[in-house]
């Protein structure tokens, strides 16, 4: 749960998700996604994501003017094929960020990423309750130098309900060569 105060940072001031486990090279990100996002005024938000590495993207930028948001939920990807507009705030979907989510490709995943969310102005307040997820796409697991990798998949049904579950996948003699039966 993120709250956003009348005035100021919100908290936690980052919010912080750790990546761990995945190559070093390959992945993008796919997409960002805020859960259950209420405000009472939405133009006073600036919401920036932030890399490991330092790299930021900014994902909206005080949008959304007088409007009321109550429970949303905003998915921001590069693919998406339109930017969320001024009021009033469309409900549910997927838009572009106001940055590119390119700006993190070939950024290592693994670490800490940082969503600052601030709140530009007095007199409203809000929260986004579900709090905040990324995916990624691609990547390389390297069984050469680790045998072992767990993945947790992610899987949402048309209604929006969300399930996931680790998988493990292990794989020995890597540098052997194949033996075929026939």
């Amino acid at each position: 749960d993120i709250v956003i105060p009348s005035s100021g940072h919100a908290t936690p001031f980052p919010s912080d998700i750790s990546v761990g486990g995945l190559g070093s090279a390959g992945y993008s990100l796919a997409s960002v996604t805020l859960t259950d996002y209420s405000h009472t005024f939405s133009g006073d938000v600036l919401i920036t994501l932030q890399a490991p590495d330092g790299t930021s993207v900014v994902l909206m930028n005080q949008v959304g003017g007088g409007t009321d948001l109550v429970h949303n939920t905003y998915t921001f990807t590069d693919t998406a094929s339109s930017l969320i507009g001024s009021a009033p705030f469309p409900a549910d979907g997927t838009y572009l960020p106001s940055g590119a989510l390119s700006a993190f490709d070939h950024v290592d995943p693994n670490g800490t990423w940082h969503l600052f969310v601030d709140d530009r102005a007095g007199g409203d307040q809000g929260e986004i309750a579900g709090g905040w997820s990324m995916s990624f796409h691609g990547g390389v697991l390297d069984f050469e130098t680790r045998p072992q990798y767990t993945l947790t998949v992610v899987a949402t049904d048309a209604a929006g309900q969300v399930d996931n579950a680790n998988v493990t996948i292990n794989l020995s003699n890597v540098n052997q060569a194949p033996v075929y039966n026939d």
